[in-house]
Formats: C-alpha cells, structure tokens, sequence
C-alpha cells in the first residue's frame, strides 16, 4: 500500500522550475521529469549576475527572469540557495527511553518525534544564525524532514511495536532568514515551493546517496567557494572560502597589467587551447599558482574532517577543473581522490538520465541535485506528519 501511494505521488511528467541564489548568481533552470522512468529533460535557462552590494532576496532580478519563463503555477518550485541564505543540516539526534522494556506505541513515538526536533532545534539554531550573520530571533526554521530511524543503532522502517533502549532520528531541517522569506514570497507563494534548501547540502546529498562517503563538497562560485562535509549519517556546511572566479582572473590582470574584461578573454582562449604553446604554458602556470589559496584551504578541511575524497564542482566554465586538480593533488600527501562532479554520476550511480542539456552546461548538474533531493526525501509518510505538525509553529 506504502509503495503504491510513494508510485501515485510521481505517476505522471511533470514541470519543475530550479530557481538558485548562490553567492551573486541568480538562475532560474526549467526540467520535464518522469520520475518513474528516471528522466530529467532540460528544458531553459536564464541567469542575471548581482551587483555585488546586493542583499536578501533579489526580487527584481527574480522578476525579470520569472517573466520568460511564464505562470509559476505551471512549475513545482524548488529554491537552491546559497549558505547566507539558507542552512540545511541533515543530522541525528539520541534519545534514551525510560521504558525500554514496553514495545513503541504511536504515543511514544509522537513524543520521541517532538524532542528529536527541539532539541535539534535549540543545538542547530544559533550555529544558523551565526553563518548567515542575523541574530537568532531572525532566524525561521522552513523544513523539517525525518529521514530515518534506528533502534539500538538498527535501522527500522517504522517503529512502533519495537523494543528499544535508544532510538535515534535522522532529522534534514532547514534554516533562513525572516527578511528573505518574506521577501520571496512576494515572488512566489508558499504554495508554489515544493522544496527549499541550502544548494551544497543538497548535492552534497545526492553525493552521498549515490555511495560517496566521508567527503568534501567544494562549491566553486564568483567571488567565494563554499565547503561541505558529509559523514554519511550528517551532512552540513563547513565554511566558506574567499576564493573563486575573480581570484583567477585577478592572477591575469595581474601579470599581463590588463582589464578585468581583457582577463576574461584571455581565460576564454586559455580554455579554448587558441594561444601558442610558451603563452599556454605561461597562462597554465599563473592559474594553477592562482589555485594554490583555495587547494591550501581544502587541505585543511581534510585533514579536519578525516575526508577521504573531494568532489569540485564550479559554478563556471572549468572543463575538468583541468589546473585546479592537479594543483589540489600536489598539496595533499594523503592519500584523497579528487573528482569533478560530472553528469555520469547521475547514470551511474543514481540510474538518472538527463537528456537534451546543450554542451558546456555542466553547472546545471547543481540544479539538478534539488530534483533528486525532492524525489529522495521522504513526503507524505506518518512520521513526516508528526513532525510538521510539531514544527508548525517553528516553521514559517
């Protein structure tokens, strides 16, 4: 019966909308997706670059991209945004029972239910506020999710009937500010958004359910790259890195005394192999010295967090991250595999095919990862239900 309402809830083709905010891109990304067949077909998308003064939520940038892609009323909408925006922590909680000895009833397990979230609630909240610089009554919880269970440290698809000394919940709860919430919603009703979430906690998710564990998500931006770590039961921001694209077009204006816009092209020829073999040589050297900060960075975040792999994902056109590996792999002597986070990924280890999607879009793959993160997290079961009913004043 479970199963045959989880296929009704995906039992048709349906039109979903990614709308990111990361650092200072705004994109929108529309997809026709067949759950059942596992299909994701990329249909458009637009992107507008923030003055870098920008705040909260870019309402007139929205606006105008909103305008070409029609009536939201036609989209799921999932918002990706980014670490000053939103704060997603997948995460467990322990709770000890004074009665292990009874078997779980539906009251009991409502109980465990309702602690799990305060006290995930009163641990996380001001860690959140911290990350997105606002004060912890501005702070708004806008989702929570029960992902799992276990009993005594085994995993159980419903509790109740079950004898248990400790029963440990896996919560994925997500953060915002309450300027930007109220702010997006004079762009798009509460009821148009299916999902919103930190966009590096949901691929490092989809990541992780494709069998990576124990790593470092890089998120390569304009200006600054953020950092996620997944522990396999925990997935969360780290920090973020003053470092990105500029960093590297700063190294060529620099050394060639051009404008920023000259740096771009010739980044652009760089990428293109249109330039004698001495300059490429030359231009290859000046990037992967400007690497060396963010790769030092990630170093770090290894040996803090006892990560075995590093998947780099960027935001612009890298193909392959081509000096930033090697550069990355110099730096570290132990032994850490680094991986760009191609599209196979999706076919291979998720059985997703995404179709229709133009060469050199690979940063979509980004958006993508709010669809599966959608499809993945639980929606209409019984615990989810205690839990928004237990959170409903929490949540926005």
């Amino acid at each position: 019966m479970a199963l045959d309402k989880f296929r009704s809830f995906f039992k048709r083709r349906e039109r979903f909308l990614v709308v990111e905010i990361i650092g200072k891109l705004v994109r929108m990304s529309s997809f026709l997706v067949d759950f059942s067949d596992k299909n994701i077909q990329f249909l458009k998308t637009e992107k507008i670059s923030l003055d870098h003064s920008k705040s909260g939520a870019p309402l007139t940038e929205l606006k105008a991209l909103g305008k070409i892609f029609g009536k939201l009323s036609r989209y799921r909408v999932i918002l990706s945004l980014g670490s000053k925006l939103a704060t997603t922590i997948h995460s467990s909680v322990t709770l000890m029972r004074d009665k292990p000895k009874e078997p779980i009833d539906d009251s009991d397990l409502d109980n465990r239910i309702a602690q799990g979230i305060w006290k995930l609630f009163d641990r996380e909240r001001g860690r959140a506020a911290a990350k997105m610089e606002v004060h912890d009554l501005e702070v708004m919880l806008t989702d929570i999710r029960v992902k799992r269970v276990k009993l005594d440290g085994h995993r159980v698809v419903n509790p109740v009937g079950f004898k248990a000394k400790t029963v440990e919940i896996n919560f994925s709860q997500t953060f915002s500010t309450r300027r930007f919430i109220e702010d997006i919603r004079r762009f798009i009703p509460a009821s148009h958004i299916c999902l919103m979430a930190e966009g590096g906690t949901m691929a490092s998710d989809m990541l992780a359910r494709g069998g990576a564990s124990h790593f470092i998500f890089a998120a390569l931006s304009d200006i600054d790259s953020d950092l996620f770590f997944s522990s396999g039961s925990g997935v969360g921001w780290i920090r973020t890195v003053p470092w990105g694209r500029k960093s590297l077009l700063l190294a060529l204006e620099e050394a060639f005394a051009v404008s920023e816009e000259v740096a771009e092209k010739i980044l652009g020829l760089y990428l293109i192999r249109q330039a004698s073999p001495a300059v490429l040589r030359r231009i290859e050297r000046l990037l992967s010295d400007a690497c060396t900060p963010f790769a030092e960075s990630l170093r770090e975040a290894i040996s803090e967090y006892e990560a075995n792999e590093i998947y780099l994902f960027s935001f612009f056109s890298l193909p392959e991250l081509m000096f930033l590996v090697p550069v990355v792999k110099r730096l570290l002597k132990e032994r850490v595999r680094v991986l760009p986070v191609g599209e196979e990924f999706l076919n291979d280890q998720l059985g997703f095919a995404i179709s229709s999607v133009p060469r050199g879009s690979a940063t979509l793959l980004h958006a993508v990862s709010g669809i599966l993160e959608f499809y993945f997290l639980p929606h209409d079961d019984k615990m989810n239900r205690i839990a928004k009913r237990h959170a409903r004043w929490l949540i926005s």
